[in-house]
């Protein structure tokens, strides 16, 4: 998609409801990188809550995300909070038994069955397209309202193509 200088109203309305929820202490520890994962969750369903009751939705996020190319704090701060709690998710669901059992399904479901090490790596280039995503791995990685993984699963057949063209091309 094609970069953008330009806020619509609609944008520029979401930023400004936006920039209401973060707090000063927000800003520093997003600068620091050191925001609890509790209080990115907390930003992330408020700023979620914004996307459903007003006029921008997931892909008006993204696109802001991902193609706004002007300097701006707020996207910044929402590229910071996406980054970080996606960068969460994925340190705790490698730490669980889902990942492991993912990574083995996915193993057990090739022809030709490879060490389990090119598995995850090839696992992690496809999650890699999810990273800057504010719903972040959500079609791979389940998580509850709390942030806890309840479950890693490939469900997407684009994905699973993905997975595949990638495990091909190593």
């Amino acid at each position: 998609m094609a970069k953008f200088v330009n806020l619509s109203a609609k944008y520029k309305k979401l930023l400004d409801e936006t920039s209401k929820l973060i707090s000063t202490k927000d800003k520093d520890d997003l600068k620091n990188e050191k925001m609890t994962f509790k209080r990115l969750n907390q930003l992330y369903l408020s700023i979620s809550a914004l996307l459903e009751n007003g006029e921008c939705d997931i892909f008006d996020m993204n696109h802001l995300l991902n193609n706004y190319n002007k300097s701006n704090i707020i996207v910044d701060q929402l590229r910071s909070i996406v980054k970080q709690r996606n960068s969460i998710i994925l340190d705790k669901a490698k730490k669980t038994e889902y990942w492991k059992n993912t990574l083995n399904k996915l193993n057990e479901s090739l022809i030709k069955k490879l060490k389990i090490k090119t598995i995850e790596d090839t696992f992690l280039e496809l999650l890699k397209k999810y990273e800057n995503n504010w719903m972040g791995y959500w079609t791979i990685i389940e998580i509850d309202k709390q942030g806890e993984i309840k479950d890693i699963n490939i469900i997407d057949e684009d994905d699973l193509v993905y997975f595949i063209d990638c495990l091909n091309n190593k």
